[in-house]
């Protein structure tokens, strides 16, 4: 399913590109990922720590396409085949 169906079922809504939002959500990956890493928290804590920084860094792909997710977190997950080209 490619974004613009996404967008057609509304799971997706479209949203002006931001840069400087896509900057502020990777630098806010960075520093939970600093964080999920800390070895005298809980490992629950370290797990949501770990799940925040990765939604960030799905929500900043999602953001550079110029779409945000209508209401649940998981479209944001669903569309990194759409948003995030690997090469392997």
């Amino acid at each position: 399913m490619t974004l613009e169906n996404l967008e057609k079922i509304k799971l997706l809504l479209p949203l002006e590109k931001s840069e400087t939002e896509f900057v502020h959500l990777i630098e806010k990956a960075r520093a939970l990922h600093t964080d999920s890493i800390r070895e005298e928290l809980s490992i629950q804590s370290r797990f949501q720590l770990a799940y925040e920084a990765s939604f960030a860094l799905a929500l900043a792909a999602l953001r550079w396409h110029g779409y945000r997710p209508s209401g649940n977190r998981y479209v944001a997950f669903q569309a990194l085949s759409h948003t995030v080209k690997l090469h392997c």
